[in-house]
């Protein structure tokens, strides 16, 4: 199921798509990872993931990793993790023919392989 959010840069708005793949917590329920795919159009500049990068209007899938950390009910830290070499590539700014970055590919690989264990 993808869950749709607006995320806010320099006063305009990026409608970004999320597909959670998978969530874990800790025996006490004081640690939760998240695996999840962020789908976006990079028409707004997002310096939080592109900083200093203008708007390239290419669709990006990201597959992103959260850590959170709970103490006394309180969100302690939160480590979100996600392959800056795909992020550049999907944008433009990076040639996967000249690296070894996957780019788009490895999200449709992941999302095919989720989709097939739902199956079985």
């Amino acid at each position: 199921m993808w869950q749709w959010q607006r995320v806010e840069s320099d006063a305009r708005e990026c409608a970004i798509f999320i597909k959670i793949i998978s969530s874990e917590s800790g025996r006490r329920k004081d640690v939760v990872i998240d695996e999840l795919v962020v789908t976006f159009t990079h028409d707004v500049q997002l310096d939080f993931m592109l900083p200093g990068i203008k708007p390239t209007g290419k669709k990006v899938e990201l597959p992103h990793v959260i850590i959170m950390k709970f103490e006394n009910g309180k969100v302690a830290h939160e480590h979100i993790y996600w392959d800056q070499g795909s992020l550049l590539a999907q944008v433009g700014l990076l040639d996967h023919s000249k690296v070894p970055v996957l780019g788009v590919e490895q999200t449709r690989k992941l999302l095919e392989l989720v989709s097939r264990k739902k199956e079985e």
